[in-house]
């Protein structure tokens, strides 16, 4: 049986929805949204590129910190991120070679598809977003598009349910981490500006869904598709 707080969580989506609009993200570039957009590539000199069907690599954990993170060759300490109780996370790096990718760490999940998408990523013609984002055990996130410029590399997505007969709980959360391969060289010196928007809605209906994310829970086969779920421990705030 379905848990009774699936239930009253699904009934009441509409009006939940409305109030994290007013929720407060982790940085100013993370914004809510009730539809979503294509960046304005061509009009808009910030950006000289986007695609809706990326490679992508996906990853949802349980974990009580981010699942993925770029290790700082410099420290000698803990570089793993943290999300303070109570509040949302949001947080990307841009990967632009081989050298970066080496410092990719994985911890809680199995890390085998990470490595293989990163080893067959070409860097002198590609580059690798890391996103994470804090969202809702009830909900799953859906990329719409990536857009990219010398300065600012820009991302969208759907919130949408997860489906009905998937057991969550609504007061709990989950990471979801994804490795986006841009077919283009950005130089991580250059970025200066991260910016990501969840809208309420469906992608652009027009536009097709980047693989990793058209299904909610499957760890399908395919090079770009996989998801690890660990045993939630997250309370703290999200999406």
């Amino acid at each position: 049986m379905v848990p009774s707080t699936r239930r009253s969580f699904l009934h009441g989506a509409t009006g939940l929805l409305a109030v994290l609009g007013g929720c407060g993200g982790v940085t100013s570039s993370t914004s809510e949204s009730a539809d979503t957009a294509t960046p304005g590539v061509g009009a808009d000199e910030e950006f000289v590129g986007s695609t809706a069907t990326p490679d992508v690599v996906r990853l949802r954990a349980g974990t009580d910190r981010p699942p993925v993170w770029l290790d700082d060759p410099d420290s000698d300490g803990d570089d793993r991120p943290t999300a303070a109780d109570g509040q949302s996370y949001w947080e990307s790096r841009l990967i632009g070679d081989s050298d970066t990718a080496a410092h990719l760490t994985v911890r809680g999940v199995d890390d085998e598809r990470l490595s293989s998408f990163l080893s067959a990523t070409d860097f002198d013609s590609e580059s690798v977003y890391l996103e994470t984002v804090r969202v809702r055990e009830c909900f799953r996130l859906s990329l719409c598009y990536v857009a990219w410029g010398p300065e600012e590399i820009e991302t969208d997505y759907a919130r949408l349910d997860r489906p009905y007969t998937a057991a969550c709980d609504a007061e709990t959360y989950v990471y979801e981490a994804r490795l986006i391969r841009i077919p283009a060289t950005v130089d991580s010196e250059q970025v200066r500006g991260h910016s990501s928007s969840i809208g309420s809605g469906q992608c652009d209906s027009d536009r097709p869904t980047a693989a990793a994310d058209d299904e909610s829970d499957a760890g399908g086969g395919e090079q770009t598709r996989t998801e690890s779920t660990a045993t939630p421990t997250e309370t703290g705030g999200g999406y």
